[in-house]
């Protein structure tokens, strides 16, 4: 059996769309709709990591003041 790590949501964040752009995603075909969602996944995942590695890299060079931004 394999142990997940617990997942922490917060319910504080609110997105708000536009009417338009949720009539576009409710349109869309769900192959397409998949696509965008893993692609976007993807791209978040590549972001994050850089994010991590500058914060890294900040923390290692000791630079307080970078990190306290990050």
């Amino acid at each position: 059996m394999i142990e997940l790590p617990k997942t922490s949501v917060r319910k504080d964040i609110d997105i708000n769309l536009p009417e338009t752009v949720i009539n576009s995603i409710d349109s869309m075909e769900l192959d397409h709709l998949v696509r965008t969602m893993v692609e976007f996944g993807s791209k978040a995942l590549i972001l994050s990591c850089r994010v991590g590695s500058l914060y890294r890299l900040e923390v290692k060079e000791g630079n307080h003041e970078k990190v306290e931004e990050l």
